[in-house]
């Protein structure tokens, strides 16, 4: 079979319409690139979610020690909530009108 030089001038005829062909390429193309999106978002949210718990995970986990028994029949409320026993009665009360209200209270108390 030898081909002539005739033949090779030939064009070939296609029965499918020239945008059909781009309509599918650009189909393709679409697919491809959206099935690769939607991997590197998957990829991406899934990556997101396995820092959040191993980041949950690898922190450190409180030890309670308990108090020794020597030191819990020593220690009274005050101690243990860090009450300091010298400003504990001392007024605060910035509000003048609160403050008188306070003090009534008292007096009712103080009479009965």
């Amino acid at each position: 079979m030898s081909y002539s030089s005739r033949d090779r001038d030939k064009k070939v005829e296609s029965s499918i319409p020239n945008w059909v062909v781009y309509a599918l390429l650009g189909a393709v193309t679409f697919l491809i690139v959206n099935s690769i999106h939607t991997a590197l978002l998957t990829f991406i949210v899934s990556g997101a979610v396995m820092l959040f718990i191993w980041s949950y995970m690898s922190k450190p986990v409180a030890e309670i020690q308990p108090m020794k028994e020597e030191n819990r029949d020593q220690m009274s409320l005050f101690t243990k909530n860090k009450i300091n026993r010298h400003t504990f009665n001392k007024n605060t009360e910035t509000n003048p009108q609160r403050k008188r209200f306070l003090r009534s209270i008292d007096d009712i108390d103080n009479a009965a």
